[in-house]
């Protein structure tokens, strides 16, 4: 599908997308563990990362990539986060299948870090 460039910004504007916005580094990195391993905690996305996300994710929720998709059952009821359709036509995705697969020590870790958190044993758990 191809457009004539004159038409562009009302097509962007139409389809609410801002090509022109980069994602930093922590962006993407957030984006990929929620992407993976949705519907995903706080805890879960910060025992992968290692640092705290809640103002990453907190922002990537205002950029509509991110959604809130309901609460974990159990002690404080944490958010579960997953991805968006923004996300999905940002990405150029029409389905989660189609992201790269991990390399198995990389799914390993992913796995085992999120396991870690729902233990409640994460970063960020007081």
């Amino acid at each position: 599908l191809v457009t004539r460039p004159t038409f562009a910004p009302l097509i962007q504007t139409f389809l609410n997308l801002d090509l022109n916005t980069r994602l930093s580094a922590p962006a993407l990195e957030t984006l990929a563990i929620v992407a993976y391993r949705q519907p995903v905690t706080r805890a879960q996305v910060e025992a992968v990362r290692g640092v705290d996300s809640s103002a990453m994710l907190r922002s990537l929720v205002q950029r509509g990539l991110l959604q809130e998709n309901g609460r974990l059952e159990g002690a404080g009821r944490p958010i579960l986060y997953s991805v968006t359709e923004n996300f999905m036509q940002h990405f150029g995705l029409t389905g989660l299948n189609e992201l790269p697969a991990l390399e198995t020590t990389e799914a390993d870790t992913l796995w085992a870090a999120t396991m870690l958190a729902e233990s409640g044993e994460g970063v960020g758990e007081r």
